[in-house]
């Protein structure tokens, strides 16, 4: 089998640790960065249209703030001519990989959620509302990831040790960086002639680095979310009064 250093490296998305390390690693060499995230952007259909609602709300109102930027690590690969390969088609891929019936239940969680979430804005209770508004976006996209990173055959586990084989056939240094959570299941489902090097995080989730990591931009998604919630209500408000 072709010579080939395998790194998995486990990280916290939002620590600053995190990246800083993955920088130092790739700077140490990399002919393949595997890292989490979209290759291209979704195009969705009709009846997919609440789940692109979903992936507006979370990743601008959510994710791109909480998340450290991982560009750098792509930008880093690239000057040394190195392969970047993305684990997922498109932020659709998520919903189309799954079954039709946890479609079908992550689109009612969505609904009822957002509707609770609508109502309460017109009772003017904007701190069960703000909640609501996130949960209807967070709930049926976490129902969706874990029923992807739990089922038997393809799972999301299985698909990211697929691109880590793939990488490593062609040998050289490949860095895949994963959530943590996905580090050991991917580990085991690497054939048996692939010996990876195991990187944890930094520091954890609950150890004072990162909640100072994480203070100033839950702060931000806060308050992002609240002016959004806010001009959501206006708009419900005077749609109400148009129709009565």
């Amino acid at each position: 089998m072709t010579d080939c250093e395998i790194i998995i490296k486990g990280e916290l998305h939002s620590s600053k640790g995190d990246l800083a390390h993955e920088r130092e690693l790739l700077v140490e060499g990399v002919d393949h960065l595997i890292l989490e995230g979209p290759e291209n952007e979704a195009e969705y259909s009709l009846t997919q249209q609440w789940y692109a609602f979903v992936m507006m709300l979370t990743n601008y109102l959510f994710f791109r703030i909480l998340q450290t930027d991982s560009s750098v690590l792509e930008d880093i690969t690239k000057a040394q001519d190195g392969e970047v390969v993305k684990t997922r088609k498109s932020d659709a891929s998520v919903l189309e990989n799954s079954h039709s019936l946890a479609r079908v239940a992550a689109a009612i969680m969505f609904l009822g959620l957002f509707s609770i979430s609508a109502f309460y804005g017109i009772l003017g209770n904007h701190l069960l509302g703000v909640p609501l508004l996130l949960g209807s976006a967070l709930v049926p996209l976490l129902f969706l990831r874990f029923h992807e990173s739990a089922r038997t055959n393809n799972s999301r586990n299985e698909l990211m040790a697929e691109l880590i084989t793939d990488a490593a056939k062609d040998g050289g240094r490949v860095v895949a960086v994963v959530g943590d959570n996905h580090a050991e299941p991917i580990i085991q489902h690497l054939p048996g002639w692939i010996d990876p090097v195991r990187e944890k995080p930094v520091y954890s989730s609950t150890s004072w680095r990162h909640l100072k990591d994480v203070s100033y931009p839950i702060f931000l998604c806060i308050s992002a979310l609240w002016v959004f919630y806010s001009l959501f209500v206006a708009y419900v408000e005077f749609v109400w009064s148009l129709s009565i």
